[in-house]
């Protein structure tokens, strides 16, 4: 076994190594040079030919297409894998404006994902641009700062508000407690006059 794994080889005397020829390497180009990835399906997507269905996340050995696209100074790459049914060619890229993926062809996404307002359609989003978008967030970064000054004021105005009722109403309540007290009074008075008429009325009888 040890003279199998030997790793020296033997050269007789008379080896001349430039007469020995070079095999030249060929180059790959084209589909032979793209790198083979081991990928997951990036959403749940159905093949046209056969309508398969492959769900998200399904692992398959794609080839890599660095293309020459660029999106603010990224590359947009294509991915080539097989259908598992038909083994048709099925091809999705990156969409980096979007942090997503889309089908380019063979292939078809289940589910959009919608990235528009709900009072915007979805081609409103798709066709944004990226100072669009920059005006978009900070215009509601604005009504949002508004919206809370709004909302501190608010809550200040009613504050105060609710301390004028407050004082408000312990004046009433005291108002209303001097006049039961000078109701009280004036009962008191008159429930003394009579009695002194009922003791005058008793002496003029006997």
């Amino acid at each position: 076994m040890s003279e199998r794994k030997a790793i020296n080889k033997y050269y007789p005397p008379d080896f001349d190594p430039s007469k020995v020829k070079k095999v030249k390497k060929i180059k790959k180009t084209g589909r032979a040079s793209w790198p083979t990835v081991r990928l997951m399906a990036p959403f749940s997507m159905k093949c046209l030919q056969c309508n398969e269905y492959i769900a998200q996340s399904r692992k398959f050995n794609a080839r890599k297409e660095v293309t020459e696209e660029k999106y603010l100074g990224s590359r947009i790459l294509r991915f080539h894998i097989r259908c598992p049914r038909c083994n048709s060619e099925l091809i999705f890229r990156t969409d980096p404006k979007n942090a997503d993926y889309e089908c380019v062809s063979g292939c078809k996404r289940n589910y959009e994902r919608s990235t528009a307002k709900p009072n915007e359609g979805p081609k409103a989003a798709k066709n944004e641009t990226f100072d669009q978008m920059l005006e978009r967030l900070e215009k509601e970064d604005e009504i949002e700062q508004l919206n809370k000054d709004g909302k501190q004021k608010a809550s200040e105005e009613t504050g105060i508000e609710q301390l004028e009722k407050r004082l408000r109403e312990q004046e009433r309540e005291q108002q209303l407690i001097d006049e039961i007290d000078d109701l009280q009074q004036k009962n008191k008075q008159a429930e003394k006059r009579k009695e002194e008429v009922m003791k005058i009325d008793l002496q003029g009888e006997t």
